[in-house]
């Protein structure tokens, strides 16, 4: 899939520099750069951090849907994507359905996913 020219374009249209995107999105310049240059494929999870960073759709960041028709997320939408993480992060603790690794991998995934919409509530 090619998607070098989408990471570029929402990259320089944001006028961020790559190693701004790489430290947002935590990972190295060089990580980052693989990536944009294709010789890496974006991950599912570096594809979310990269729509919450630049606040569009995953597709977009996938090249499934054009940069022009991307949409910036309103704070109503980070507000309720907050509530969505806690409430989904309590029923998996709370459930007994996950391991003790399971839990640990879940809350780390979605300490992350607060970190980048906490940053793009700040951003707003």
């Amino acid at each position: 899939m090619k998607n070098n020219n989408v990471l570029k374009e929402y990259r320089k249209n944001h006028k961020y520099s790559a190693q701004q995107v790489a430290d947002a999105i935590g990972l190295s310049l060089s990580f980052y750069y693989n990536i944009e240059n294709e010789k890496r494929s974006v991950t599912s999870g570096v594809a979310i951090k990269l729509a919450e960073f630049y606040r569009v759709p995953v597709d977009s960041i996938l090249g499934l849907e054009p940069v022009e028709n991307s949409f910036y997320f309103e704070e109503v939408e980070i507000e309720k994507m907050l509530f969505d993480l806690k409430a989904n992060m309590n029923e998996a603790v709370v459930s007994g359905l996950l391991t003790t690794q399971e839990k640990i991998i879940f809350f780390k995934e979605t300490c992350e996913r607060f970190e980048f919409l906490l940053f793009c509530k700040k951003r707003n």
